[in-house]
């Protein structure tokens, strides 16, 4: 059931649970009078009544985790949907979906859905930013773009072979760029941003935050691991961000303010049309 693999992932943020986004699909198909295509027995994982979960729709949920879940996580999915169509069944027995609450919900969630799915018909034109757009808003609005608190940027090397890391120590000593070559398997490396001390393991941000520009740390075990870090960046709290780092912020603003005025645009067209029809009145307060 697609309702339910969306409402697994997300409730709407509206306040809308599962089984209200379920009444919708379900009055929306009532309405519609729509027939269920017939289902081959191989293809459904689960059924109640005549609601059913499809090993298609097992297959995008699957496909829609980051890693494959386990049979574990397999059966919980399973479970979970018996579950809520269970209660779902149980909730429309009692006529629950002409329940006042519930109507007067299922109309807010479709008037929302409507003005939101207009809006972005209406806004669908509305370019991205250029990166001339971006760099003047940035001249603009440098004053805004300062780090709070100190950042610091490094690169780091981790592994459970804490000889592994002192060799590959000893080549960034030497100014090599390790290769596949030195046979560097079991480690594994990356790059670490620690926006504040908060935010931070106490040991990185200890260790890290007393390293000067490029070098190196000692090996340190922290936990099960062995790390080493070089520090790369270091901007100290007040100091500018730059372009680059506030680069996609800086985009999502424009965009929103272009949206927003053309949102301005799209009612202030409206106003005046539903006026010249006189289907437009409001009383303002005193």
């Amino acid at each position: 059931m697609s309702h339910y693999l969306r409402g697994l992932r997300r409730h709407f943020t509206i306040g809308f649970n599962i089984h209200q986004l379920t009444a919708l699909a379900v009055l929306g198909a009532f309405l519609g009078s729509c027939q269920k295509p017939t289902e081959t027995a191989g293809s459904i994982t689960a059924r109640v009544r005549n609601e059913v979960l499809r090993a298609e729709d097992l297959t995008k949920w699957e496909n829609s985790l980051p890693r494959p879940p386990s049979l574990e996580d397999k059966n919980s999915f399973i479970r979970r949907w018996v579950e809520d169509e269970l209660l779902y069944q149980a909730a429309l027995d009692k006529n629950l979906l002409t329940d006042p609450w519930v109507a007067e919900r299922l109309r807010e969630l479709t008037r929302s859905l409507i003005i939101s799915k207009y809006l972005d018909a209406e806004c669908a034109e509305i370019a991205e930013p250029s990166l001339e757009e971006v760099k003047a808003y940035y001249l603009k609005h440098q004053g805004e773009f300062v780090w709070p608190h100190l950042r610091l940027v490094a690169e780091y090397w981790r592994g459970e072979n804490s000889k592994l890391l002192e060799r590959m120590r000893t080549a960034i000593f030497r100014d090599r760029n390790p290769s596949e070559a030195d046979n560097w398997e079991g480690l594994e490396s990356g790059r670490i941003a620690l926006n504040s001390p908060a935010g931070a393991d106490p040991q990185i941000w200890q260790l890290v935050s007393r390293l000067k520009i490029d070098q190196v740390s000692e090996v340190i075990k922290i936990q099960k691991d062995y790390w080493i870090f070089k520090l790369i960046a270091r901007n100290e709290a007040g100091s500018a961000q730059d372009l680059a780092e506030v680069q996609e912020e800086i985009a999502a603003r424009l965009k929103a303010q272009a949206y927003t005025q053309r949102r301005g645009e799209i009612l202030r067209k409206l106003t005046a049309e539903f006026k010249q029809k006189n289907e437009l009145s409001w009383i303002t307060g005193e």
